[in-house]
């Protein structure tokens, strides 16, 4: 069932179980947003031989001087991948693609309100 569907669908029951329901579909909508997302970032990656962790790396790399990547890796192959995306030049449009794919601000919050860290 597509999101799109499942906001025909009657949630029925108390008012909890359809505050939950909506709670669900606003987190489905965003995650089929940030999956569409990536997947336009992988397009213009294609377009310049590389991958999206190198496309996303490059893209950090032209922040600024006080912006310092700091990407994970499980396997050499992978450092080697990241390490590639120091020779990827970003043009002034790919930089405008990116923004306009993801712009500032606009995928919400990292985690739920339910599953944020708490800070004491």
């Amino acid at each position: 069932m597509s999101v799109a569907d499942h906001d025909r669908t009657e949630t029925g029951g108390d008012t909890c179980q359809a505050g939950y329901h909506a709670q669900i579909k606003a987190e489905n909508r965003a995650r089929i947003i940030r999956v569409e997302a990536v997947g336009k970032l992988g397009g213009l990656a294609a377009t310049k031989g590389i991958t999206v962790s190198q496309l996303a790396l490059a893209w950090l790399l032209t922040r600024g001087e006080h912006v310092v990547p700091i990407p994970g890796t499980r396997s050499v192959q992978r450092i080697e991948e990241n390490t590639g995306a120091v020779d990827v030049p970003l043009t002034g449009s790919d930089l405008a693609m990116i923004d306009e794919i993801l712009p500032h601000g606009g995928f919400g919050a990292r985690y739920s309100e339910d599953h944020a860290p708490v800070w004491i």
